[in-house]
């Protein structure tokens, strides 16, 4: 008797691509319904996250403002620039900030073929993990692009994909005024912000050759600005994992 479809596909699929998606599955207690963009809650709790750190002389500056003002964010962070400045993340794990994985480089997963999306997620996180001596348990896809095989890459590997609701576009040319304007006019509780310690540069698809780079400026400054506007809403800045203490995770297909 001719054997279901459902059957004749797992005839046809390959071993690995199984396993992939079962590890998936149970990591993600079979919710694979999207990454995470904001948590529904009525606490009054938003988290602040940085990509493409760390940096050696931003990040520490960064932390310093938001652990000054009683604040924690987490650090999506790059493995090889964590390899090269171990003690800039470390730093960051021990004063209760969260060290998340934005990939081993900054590339575009879109772009990648499996062995080289398997490095950026799989091998970034083995070797973030040697770095700070602890799990891992968020990654947010470089650009925030990502593809269905690189999102199941990251839930097999025990990872959750983090990505935002309210975005500063502080990789892109601007003021101070424009990025917490930008941020003032979506925050609410449950919000995840993204913002930039590092800087990789914006999606090279969207940004036309003669745009003006990323103004330098004060990136502790923009910090204690947001810190300004939640303190006036009366929102407290936790981590990402905290944040999902005070409620469900609001999931979105994100391929970009």
């Amino acid at each position: 008797m001719q054997g279901t479809v459902r059957d004749r596909l797992r005839d046809v699929t390959p071993p690995s691509v199984r396993t992939t998606v079962q590890r998936a599955r149970a990591a993600g207690n079979r919710r694979l319904a999207g990454s995470i963009v904001a948590v529904t809650t009525t606490s009054p709790v938003v988290s602040f996250t940085y990509d493409d750190g760390p940096h050696p002389e931003r990040t520490p500056a960064i932390a310093a403002e938001l652990e000054r003002r009683g604040a924690f964010g987490t650090f999506f962070v790059l493995a090889g620039e964590a390899e090269h400045h171990p003690e800039v993340v470390r730093a960051l794990h021990r004063a209760g900030h969260e060290v998340a994985l934005h990939g081993s480089e900054h590339r575009n997963l879109r772009q990648c073929n499996l062995r080289e999306a398997t490095a950026i997620v799989r091998g970034g996180k083995r070797r973030l993990e040697a770095v700070i001596g602890a799990p891992v348990r968020w990654f947010r896809p470089p650009y925030g692009e990502q593809t269905r095989r690189s999102y199941l890459l990251a839930r097999a590997a025990g990872m959750d994909v983090v990505v935002w609701d309210t975005n500063t576009r502080d990789c892109y040319a601007g003021t101070l005024d424009e990025y917490v304007g930008r941020a003032a006019e979506r925050i609410r509780a449950g919000s995840i912000v993204l913002f930039h310690d590092g800087l990789a540069g914006p999606d090279p698809r969207v940004v036309n050759p003669d745009e003006p780079e990323p103004a330098s400026f004060d990136r502790a400054e923009l910090a204690r600005r947001m810190c300004d506007l939640t303190d006036e809403r009366a929102l407290r800045v936790v981590t990402v994992g905290t944040l999902l203490d005070h409620g469900p995770a609001r999931r979105a297909v994100w391929l970009g």
